[in-house]
């Protein structure tokens, strides 16, 4: 019975993503100014990657965050993000910083999002299985599969662009990038 109530309790944490996913979106659109495409740098670092998802992706730098999801008695706390992602809008609490590498790696995971929003077809079924996720993980952000997946792949990313900046050098004209060394991962969102 208690393994009944526990898969019940997970879906209706996923039913709430569901519904306040797609709500969240719409109010990210009206408290945040028009987003930008990804620039020229970013886009030949990240293609490799994602393909033309790189194309597809909007982004808001400077964005007004929201800190936790609140939706009846359900309540994801994400402490203090740098960012979220909202089907193919990426929105970034810092300024834009054309060639910062730091930057495009937090853009990678953010990226990630976006992939797993497309893999599940709308920002209702996102909801879902990310609230669900949630819940299977004891309501701890960073033991959610879908931050897990994209950690992973933000670690793969900076390792991988370290490398390419060393072998390669910067693709920055404009201003100086940050050395390969300084990539610092971080472990928010």
């Amino acid at each position: 019975m208690e393994i009944f109530s526990q898969e019940l309790t997970e879906k209706a944490w996923g039913n709430v993503g569901a519904i306040a996913y797609p709500a969240g979106d719409r109010l990210m659109i009206g408290n945040n100014s028009k987003p930008q495409s990804l620039d020229e740098i970013q886009k030949e670092y990240l293609r490799p990657h994602f393909g033309d998802l790189v194309d597809r992706v909007m982004v808001v730098y400077s964005a007004l965050l929201m800190e936790d999801w609140v939706a009846a008695s359900f309540q994801i706390n994400v402490g203090r993000s740098n960012a979220q992602v909202y089907g193919h809008r990426i929105y970034i609490r810092d300024i834009y910083r054309p060639g910062d590498l730091q930057q495009i790696v937090l853009l990678a995971h953010e990226l990630y999002h976006c992939k797993q929003y497309e893999e599940l077809g709308s920002l209702s079924k996102f909801g879902y299985h990310y609230f669900l996720q949630y819940k299977k993980a004891d309501e701890k952000y960073n033991q959610n599969i879908f931050e897990q997946e994209a950690f992973k792949f933000e670690k793969f990313f900076a390792s991988w662009l370290a490398n390419e900046v060393r072998v390669n050098g910067t693709r920055s004209r404009n201003r100086k990038a940050k050395k390969s060394s300084d990539i610092a991962l971080e472990n928010e969102d």
